[in-house]
C-alpha cells in the first residue's frame, strides 16, 4: 500500500503538466468520430423524433468537446494552432449544413432528399473538418510525447516493480486458487471423457433422442442389438419400423404420466429376436423436455430360456409330450366345461419296462419311451392329449367320447400299434401296454380321482396278464385298499424281522440219505399271521422289494454255510431281478469264494424267468459255473423251455415241477412226462430232483425210473436249521 501511494505521488508530480493531454487527445479523436456519426444520422431514414433526438445529442457533445479543448490547451502553440485553423467555425458551419440537409430534423415531411450536389458538399466539408481534427490530434500527440519522454524511464522501472509485486501477489494468493480451478476443469473434462467412453463401450444399448424422437446418438451395443449383422439396414430405418405411430402415442402418454416407458419389442429385421426398451424423459432447467434417453437390452436368449422353462414346466423333456401338471390342467379344464361332454382317461404302463431298462441300459430305455410316445401320438385323435406322467407311465385324455365302444376300439388300436417290435439298431424289442380307463362323469368329477381310478384299472389289467385294457369298477377300489394294506404289512415285516428261513430236506432216492436242503423263506406276520409264499413273493416282485429279500437271504446263507456239514448240498433260489442287475449276485459269489467245496452250493432259477431273456440267462449261468458253483433249473416243465435252449444253458440239475409229480401215480401222461424228463436229463449228464413227493407210491415210482433226488412232505416238511441238522443225522448214520 505504501509503495502504491509513493508511486502515485511521484507520478503525479512528474505528470502534472500532462494530466489533461490524454483527455485532450482522446476528445480530439472522439470529435472526428462524432462528426462522422452526425453525418450518418443526418442522412439516415430514421423516424423523425428519433433522428432529431440523436442528432441533437451528437451536436451538443461536439460543441461541449470543442469548448473543453479551447479552455484546456496548455501551450501557446496549441492555442495558436487551434484558433488559426478556425476549428470552431468549421465545426459550426458543418453542423449547420447537416442540419439544413435533413428534412426529418426540421419536421418537414413533404421535403425531398438532398441532391447529389448537396451530399458532395457535405462530404467535402466533412473531409476538411476531419483533416483539421487529424492535424490537431497530431499536434496534441507531439506535445504529449515531449512531456511523456521524461517519464519513460520512471514508468518502465515502476512497471518492472509493478510486475514483480503482481507476481509476488499471484504466487502468494492467486496461484493456489487458480491451480484448484484448473484441477476442477481437468476433472470435469476427464469425467466427461469417461462418461463418453462409458456410453460408447457399455454392453447396454444407449440411445439419445431429440424432442421429436429422432435418433441423435447411439452406442455400438445399440447398433448391434438393432441391426445385428445386417450391413444394409440403418439405425434410423430400424427405429421407424420398430415403433408404430400407435405405439409412440402410448409411449408418450406413459412418459408424460410416469416419466418413463418400458416394454418388450420384436425386431422387425430378425424373426424371434427380442429386445427390452426403456425410454425416459430428460428435462431442462425450466422443467421443459430437453431430450429423451433410451436403454435397450437384447433379451432374445432370456426369452428362449423362458420358453425352455415353460416347456420344462409343462412338457416332458424326453418325449416332448405334456407332463403331469400339464395334463392335470387339461383334465381340470375339461371337467369345468359347462357342456355335459363325456371324456375318458386312459392310463397306460409299459409292461416289463424295468427289465428292459436294467438289462439294456437307460439309453435304450429312453429310446423305447420315445418310440412309445411317437406311436401313441400317431394312434390317437389330434384333439386328444397324450402325456407322460413319469417313468413308463403315460396318459391319454380322450375327448368327445360317444360311448364305451369308442374307447374299446381306441384301446385295441393302441395295443395293435405295439404288436410289431421296436427297431433299435441291432435290437428288436417287443413291448406291450397295460391300459386302465376311467370316464367323466361316471367314475369321478376331478382330475385326481379320474387318474387314480384309471391307474387302478391299469393295475387290474396287469394282474390279469398284461397287454390288455380294463375299465374301472368299484371292485378294483376295494382290491386296491387291500393291496395297500398288504404292502404296509409287508414293509413292516421286513423292518421288524418277521421273515425267517426254513430248510426243505433233499434225499437220495436209492439210499434214502439226506444229501442237502433247499432254503425257503417264510413270513409270520404280527398282523396277518402265517402268509403263503405265493402271496408275498409276488407282491415283493411288483413292489421291487426282492433285492431286500435276497440280501437278507444271502446274508443269512453265509452264516448257515459256515456251519453246514460239508457233505450236504445247499440250494438257494435266485429271483428274476438278478438277471438284469447282477451286482448283488456277483457280490454274494465273491463272498463265497473261500468255500472249498463250491459244487455243493446250488443256485436255482425258475424256468419262467429264464425264458424271458436267454442271452442274459446264459451270462448269469456262466458267472455261476465259472466260479465253481452248481446251477439248477427250477419248476421245469412250466415255462416252455425248448431242448435247444436247455442244451445252450448247460444246467447241472433239473427240478421237475410238483404239478407233474402229484398225479404221477394216477395220470399216465404225467408219468410219461416225468419218465421222459428223467431219461433226457440222464442222457445230458444232469441230475434230476422231483419236487412235491407226498406219498410212498410216488416215491417208489421215482425210484423205479432212476430219479436221483426227491423232496416233499412225504419225507419232511420244511424245518428250522437245528431240526434239519437233526433230521439229516437221523437219516445218515455214521
Amino acid at each position: 500500500m505504501v509503495w502504491i501511494i509513493s508511486f502515485g505521488i511521484l507520478d503525479n508530480y512528474l505528470n502534472s503538466d500532462l494530466v489533461t493531454y490524454p483527455k485532450i487527445i482522446n476528445i480530439s479523436g472522439k470529435q472526428r468520430m462524432l462528426s462522422q456519426k452526425a453525418a450518418y444520422i443526418a442522412v439516415s431514414e430514421l423516424p423523425s423524433k428519433v433522428q432529431q433526438k440523436e442528432f441533437l445529442a451528437v451536436k451538443n457533445e461536439l460543441l461541449n468537446n470543442h469548448n473543453f479543448l479551447a479552455e484546456n490547451l496548455k501551450t501557446q502553440t496549441l492555442k495558436s494552432f487551434y484558433s488559426s485553423h478556425k476549428i470552431g467555425e468549421q465545426l459550426n458551419k458543418y453542423l449547420s449544413l447537416l442540419q439544413a440537409y435533413s428534412p426529418l430534423i426540421e419536421d418537414n415531411k413533404n421535403n425531398t432528399h438532398a441532391s447529389i450536389i448537396e451530399l458532395e458538399e457535405i462530404y467535402r466539408q466533412s473531409q476538411d473538418l476531419l483533416n483539421v481534427l487529424d492535424q490537431a490530434v497530431s499536434e496534441f500527440e507531439k506535445a504529449s510525447d515531449n512531456s511523456t519522454a521524461n517519464l519513460l524511464i520512471f514508468r518502465f522501472i515502476m512497471a518492472l516493480l509493478t510486475l514483480f509485486v503482481m507476481a509476488l501477489l499471484y504466487y502468494t494468493f492467486l496461484a493456489k486458487a487458480l491451480r484448484h480451478n484448473a484441477q476442477d476443469v481437468l476433472l470435469k473434462d476427464k469425467a466427461i471423457l469417461r462418461f463418453k467412453k462409458l456410453f460408447d463401450y457399455s454392453y447396454e444399448g444407449l440411445i439419445i433422442l431429440d424432442k421429436n424422437w429422432r435418433i441423435e446418438h447411439t452406442n455400438q451395443a445399440a447398433r448391434k442389438i438393432f441391426l445385428g449383422s445386417d450391413k444394409k439396414a440403418t439405425i434410423d430405418n430400424f427405429w421407424q419400423n420398430a415403433l408404430s405411430e400407435d405405439l409412440k402415442v402410448d409411449m408418450v402418454s406413459k412418459i408424460n404420466q410416469d416419466g418413463r416407458w418400458e416394454g418388450e419389442l420384436n425386431s422387425p429385421l430378425q424373426e424371434n429376436n427380442y429386445f427390452l426398451l426403456s425410454i425416459f424423459e430428460i428435462k431442462g432447467e425450466q422443467q421443459q423436455t430437453s431430450f429423451y434417453g433410451a436403454i435397450v437390452r437384447d433379451v432374445t436368449e432370456l426369452k428362449q430360456k423362458e420358453n425352455d422353462l415353460h416347456n420344462l414346466a409343462l412338457f416332458d423333456g424326453l418325449t416332448g409330450l405334456a407332463n403331469r401338471p400339464n395334463v392335470i390342467e387339461h383334465i381340470r379344464l375339461a371337467c369345468e366345461q359347462p357342456t355335459s361332454e363325456v371324456f375318458a382317461i386312459l392310463f397306460l404302463d409299459v409292461d416289463e419296462f424295468k427289465q428292459v431298462n436294467d438289462g439294456y441300459g437307460h439309453e435304450v430305455g429312453d429310446r423305447l419311451l420315445t418310440e412309445v410316445a411317437n406311436r401313441l401320438k400317431q394312434t390317437v385323435k389330434q384333439s386328444d392329449v397324450v402325456a407322460r406322467l413319469g417313468g413308463d407311465e403315460f396318459v391319454v385324455l380322450a375327448k368327445n367320447v360317444r360311448d364305451k365302444n369308442c374307447l374299446v376300439t381306441m384301446s385295441q388300436r393302441i395295443l395293435r400299434a405295439f404288436e410289431h417290435p421296436l427297431p433299435f439298431s441291432n435290437l428288436k424289442l417287443k413291448v406291450s401296454l397295460s391300459i386302465g380307463i376311467s370316464l367323466y362323469p361316471d367314475d369321478a368329477l376331478n382330475p385326481t380321482d379320474l387318474l387314480k381310478k384309471a391307474d387302478l384299472a391299469m393295475y387290474s389289467a396287469k394282474q390279469k396278464g398284461k397287454n390288455q385294457f380294463y375299465f374301472f369298477n368299484t371292485t378294483m377300489e376295494i382290491y386296491l385298499k387291500e393291496r395297500f394294506s398288504f404292502e404296509e404289512d409287508l414293509k413292516y415285516g421286513l423292518q421288524h424281522n418277521e421273515f425267517f428261513q426254513v430248510f426243505q430236506p433233499l434225499l437220495e432216492v436209492n439210499t434214502n440219505k439226506v444229501v442237502g436242503c433247499e432254503v425257503l423263506l417264510r413270513w409270520e406276520s404280527a398282523r396277518r399271521g402265517h402268509v403263503s409264499p405265493n402271496s408275498f413273493i409276488q407282491m415283493c416282485e411288483s413292489l421291487n422289494l426282492m433285492p431286500l429279500i435276497d440280501k437278507m437271504v444271502f446274508d443269512k446263507s453265509i452264516d448257515i454255510l459256515k456251519t453246514l456239514p460239508e457233505n450236504l448240498y445247499y440250494s438257494i433260489n435266485i429271483s428274476a431281478v438278478h438277471l438284469s442287475n447282477t451286482a448283488m449276485l456277483e457280490n454274494f459269489i465273491k463272498r463265497l469264494s473261500y468255500f472249498e467245496s463250491k459244487k455243493r452250493v446250488v443256485f436255482e432259477l425258475t424256468e419262467t424267468s429264464i425264458i424271458k431273456d436267454l442271452t442274459r440267462t446264459i451270462r448269469i449261468l456262466s458267472l455261476i459255473r465259472d466260479n465253481g458253483f452248481s446251477v439248477a433249473i427250477d419248476d421245469f416243465g412250466t415255462g416252455y423251455t425248448s431242448l435247444h435252449n436247455l442244451k445252450l444253458m448247460d444246467f447241472d440239475i433239473i427240478k421237475i415241477d410238483r404239478a407233474f409229480i402229484k398225479d404221477i401215480v394216477s395220470d399216465s401222461q404225467s408219468k410219461s412226462i416225468v419218465k421222459a424228463i428223467t431219461t433226457l436229463a440222464q442222457e445230458m449228464n444232469m441230475k434230476v430232483i422231483a419236487e412235491g413227493v407226498e406219498n410212498i407210491e410216488t416215491s417208489q415210482y421215482l425210484k423205479g425210473i432212476d430219479c436221483d433226488y426227491v423232496q416233499g412232505f412225504y419225507y419232511s416238511k420244511p424245518l428250522s436249521y437245528e431240526d434239519f441238522i437233526a433230521f439229516a443225522d437221523n437219516h445218515n448214520p455214521s
